[in-house]
């Protein structure tokens, strides 16, 4: 695993708050309870959308607001990795950039801010009324402009890179072993992560362009955004990268090659051009995604194998008997001496065969009933020699 020792990085605490539009309304929960005559308190609650789509359409300030703080956030998460409880790693080196995002964030989102409490506020709240119709209730949004922009928020909290040394020296040693073996295993989580987040555009882009290969008509759906997911990971990867995994660079070296081969035209008019991008692509991520925690690119599944049929010795050798059920074979009673018995009586068709086996020799059933058929089946385990005069004028009659 990776020295925590040789980790150049910080910690880093991103915050981006925004107003939340949908509250609970209890008094319209109660009346929607006591209209059906619902007995059960907890079997429902009335969510109010407190300023609906057509109250604050898009170019809203309110929702150029919540794009501000979105913005922010989404571009502080692709330079910075995953660490533990919300906080994200970041590289020494991103941390000027990362700064320098959270300031112009902020000025922008101070700036609407402004215009909003100045201009917006009461004319919002009276298009919410009118939306709502009778269930609006004042009571539940802000009393004033300034307080509904102040939940709009972005900050950053920038800690040190923990290691051992941070312990006071009276802290037990296993403690120190167990945050070293658990901060190691932080770090190789981080290593998975940046592949996985550097070959989930490529197989994105190797699907795409088998889809147009298939199907010419997908052609018009080509945009400039395929490779370029591809060319913002990898730029980003140099801030990414706070282990300086050699595996991880050697792959973000050879995609930065490729791409600079490829252009979106080029792609969308060439045949031979998508056939080598899928190639090395292909290559790419089938040498580099086991290092991450994603099956990119699923291997076909092999077909079954067909069940083998039961076999029948006796169809080798005899076709007629391969179509014929075999029949079970009885037990053969071991040689034992048989005591007198009396005949039992038969009734036709039926035959009643009784007979003492000689000592030595094998022994048919003290007594056994059934059809001809059954004799010639028992009679079929009697060697010549246990055959007695008794039994032939049986079979012969």
């Amino acid at each position: 695993m990776t020295d925590p020792t040789t980790i150049s990085a910080i910690i880093i605490d991103f915050t981006g708050r925004t107003y939340t539009r949908a509250v609970a309304d209890e008094g319209l929960t109660e009346e929607v309870h006591n209209h059906h005559h619902i007995q059960a308190k907890d079997a429902g609650c009335y969510r109010k959308t407190l300023f609906p789509q057509s109250t604050c359409h898009r170019d809203h300030l309110v929702a150029c607001m919540e794009r501000a703080v979105s913005r922010a956030e989404t571009r502080i998460k692709a330079i910075s990795t995953p660490y533990d409880y919300g906080r994200r790693l970041l590289a020494t080196t991103a941390q000027p950039k990362a700064q320098s995002i959270i300031d112009e964030e902020t000025t922008n989102l101070q700036q609407l801010k402004a215009a909003f409490t100045q201009n917006y506020y009461e004319e919002l709240i009276a298009k919410a009324a009118l939306a709502h119709n009778g269930t609006f209730k004042r009571e539940l949004y802000p009393a004033h402009a300034d307080e509904l922009a102040a939940k709009f928020e972005i900050a950053m909290q920038v800690m040190p890179f923990p290691t051992e040394n941070h312990f006071i020296s009276g802290i037990a040693a296993e403690a120190v072993e167990q945050f070293k073996t658990q901060q190691a295993q932080q770090l190789a989580d981080t290593v998975k992560f940046n592949f996985d987040r550097l070959l989930s555009p490529v197989a994105h882009l190797i699907t795409f362009l088998g889809n147009v290969n298939n199907d010419p008509e997908a052609r018009t759906r080509f945009c400039e955004s395929l490779l370029g997911n591809i060319s913002d990971v990898v730029d980003n990867m140099k801030f990414l990268n706070v282990t300086n995994d050699p595996n991880l660079n050697e792959a973000t070296t050879k995609l930065q090659e490729t791409l600079q081969q490829l252009n979106t035209e080029g792609l969308k008019e060439s045949l031979q051009l998508r056939e080598q991008a899928i190639k090395i692509g292909t290559e790419i991520i089938q040498t580099y995604s086991k290092l991450g925690t994603r099956k990119l690119l699923l291997e076909p599944e092999a077909e079954p194998e067909p069940a083998a049929l039961p076999t029948n010795p006796v169809a080798a050798t005899d076709p007629v008997a391969a179509t014929t059920p075999v029949a079970e074979t009885a037990p053969v009673a071991e040689t034992t001496p048989v005591a007198e018995t009396t005949p039992v009586a038969a009734t036709a068709p039926t035959t009643t065969i009784t007979t003492v086996a000689a000592q030595g020799e094998l022994a048919l059933p003290t007594t056994q009933t059934g059809t001809d058929n059954d004799t010639a089946a028992i009679l079929a385990f009697l060697e010549p020699s246990a055959k007695s005069a008794k039994v032939d004028e049986l079979v012969n009659a």
